[in-house]
């Protein structure tokens, strides 16, 4: 009899040392892994890209390279550094403080270490290099496209790139805090205003510190169907 108990008892102790280890060690990211798709092509990750905190991170030599982007890493200061055309990034691991062509932003989930690779949050990264950013659940797969089908979210994409709003506004997780987040200002304010601010700010608010990009009727129009998609 006391030998049973006492396996009993060992049993239970592993068992709940085991339960208590799980508990004090979550998973680092969500199960399975996610595909990324970039203009049609599958990028090919030698690590799967995961998903932490509701965002999807990928190796960052594999992202940069294939999106064109020259790229350095200092891996005792574990910075990245990457640039094309008129963007730059920096971006240090652990750390959610970022430069984009040279202004400091803030992203809601840092780079982290995995397995010996560096992974970086991939929607800001592609949001600030200026594609669109797609996401089917079903098959866990993003889609980034360097120019939608939609010519005029296309073009929507290009002018709130191009002028650099992610500086003064957080987009999808990524930005500054000057104006208010873009994600849901749509229904927030509707189309009608929207259109009248993109138009002429000062008229619509006196004293306002977003500038007058002296939009055409077709951009304004651009803008808001881009802005419709946050949200």
């Amino acid at each position: 009899m006391r030998t049973r108990c006492g396996r009993g008892a060992l049993l239970l102790f592993v068992v709940g040392c085991f339960s208590f280890l799980l508990m004090a060690f979550p998973a680092r990211a969500d199960e399975g892994g996610v595909r990324v798709v970039v203009d049609g092509s599958e990028l090919k990750l030698d690590v799967p890209g995961q998903i932490r905190d509701g965002r999807t991170l990928v190796p960052f030599r594999a992202i940069f390279e294939r999106l064109g982007a020259d790229v350095t890493w200092d891996p005792k200061k574990k910075v990245i550094e990457a640039s094309r055309g008129v963007d730059s990034v920096k971006l240090t691991v652990g750390s959610r403080v970022v430069e984009w062509r040279r202004s400091i932003i803030q992203v809601d989930t840092a780079p982290v270490i995995v397995d010996g690779r560096t992974m970086v949050p991939l929607r800001f990264v592609a949001q600030a290099l200026g594609l669109h950013v797609r996401w089917e659940s079903k098959t866990r797969t993003v889609y980034l496209e360097s120019k939608p089908d939609n010519a005029l979210l296309a073009e929507g994409i290009h002018q709130v790139h191009m002028k650099s709003c992610m500086v003064c506004h957080t987009i999808n997780g990524a930005g500054g805090q000057v104006g208010p987040v873009l994600n849901g200002v749509v229904d927030r304010y509707g189309e009608e205003w929207l259109t009248r601010w993109l138009k002429d700010p000062q008229a619509v608010r006196y004293g306002s510190r977003m500038p007058n990009f002296h939009f055409s009727d077709q951009e304004i129009e651009a803008v808001v169907e881009y802005l419709k998609t946050l949200h």
